[in-house]
């Protein structure tokens, strides 16, 4: 019998968001990762992020000063209720906030903004 081993498990939602932050730096644009998962692979664990439950996994200050909200999700990921209810409170705000399977999806975004 062969012994298989396999490779360290790939996170999609991970490698999206590191594309899409060095594509959105690229452009200029401010970006914070405030994704609770990925700040607690630097030893920040639960409440003590700051973060509010829903919060999107990156905040991005676009040129011109105008906000954006971005959660990466894989093809499959869907949002959770607090991620909704949060979406929600971004747009009430006039502020963007997109839910992103794909650099193209910034992209599209960014070109959809106006001002």
């Amino acid at each position: 019998m062969r012994h298989v081993t396999h490779g360290k498990r790939r996170n999609p939602e991970a490698k999206l968001q590191a594309a899409i932050v060095r594509f959105l730096r690229a452009t200029g644009a401010l970006v914070a990762v405030t994704d609770p998962g990925t700040l607690r692979k630097f030893g920040v664990q639960g409440r003590s992020t700051g973060i509010p439950a829903g919060w999107p996994d990156l905040t991005v200050v676009l040129p011109g000063g105008r906000f954006m909200g971005i959660e990466c999700k894989s093809p499959k990921g869907k949002q959770t209720g607090k991620q909704r209810m949060m979406q929600q409170q971004w747009e009430q705000l006039g502020h963007r906030y997109i839910l992103a399977r794909s650099v193209d999806d910034v992209i599209e975004a960014l070109e959809n903004t106006n001002g």
